[in-house]
């Protein structure tokens, strides 16, 4: 059940992010100030389909756990989830749209997401939700990171740098409490 549970959540997510990255082309998010024209282009707009996506599939699964975990640990984290990750969406879009980029539009597997974690709950719901957390923010880690350190667009960098300390505590967090059941 368990690796019936990840290899959908696998398939889901990579599906997802590609699904975005192949309708998000490098040129699409362009903004029009005056007479210049600048394009959302290579890592950043990378970084801003796959961020977007992450949080999309974040807050999906962390609702599913508030709604279907056992242990009262399991579900006070996945409220900081949600809580934390409907903000760095909030903060996200809000610089998008200031910035006048098309926001990556919703895939049907992020939009199913919750209705198939609520189909996995029962018996391990707790061990694979927290297990597939710490999977997918450690991924996000290494994604802010690449984004802090290497991305063209300054206030796309200062978004990564700030939402990084929020990522490596929910990852400490997720560590801590899968150690403790």
């Amino acid at each position: 059940m368990a690796n019936r549970f990840l290899a959908w959540f696998v398939t889901a997510l990579l599906a997802a992010v590609s699904g975005v990255a192949q309708s998000q082309t490098p040129s699409s998010t362009a903004t029009t100030a005056g007479n210049a024209t600048t394009a959302l282009q290579g890592q950043d707009a990378t970084f801003l389909a796959k961020a977007a996506e992450a949080d999309r599939i974040e807050i999906a699964q962390a609702q599913a756990a508030i709604d279907n975990a056992q242990r009262s640990q399991t579900k006070s984290t996945a409220r900081m989830l949600l809580d934390d990750h409907r903000r760095s969406s909030d903060q996200l879009q809000q610089l998008a749209s200031r910035k006048g980029w098309t926001w990556p539009s919703t895939s049907a597997s992020v939009e199913s997401d919750q209705a198939r974690m609520m189909s996995t709950s029962g018996p391990g719901f707790d061990d694979r939700f927290m297990a597939d957390q710490i999977r997918a923010h450690r991924d996000a880690i290494a994604l802010y990171r690449a984004q802090a350190s290497s991305g063209s667009d300054p206030d796309l960098r200062r978004f990564a740098r700030d939402q990084l300390p929020a990522l490596e505590h929910h990852l400490e967090m997720l560590q801590g409490a899968n150690s403790q059941k």
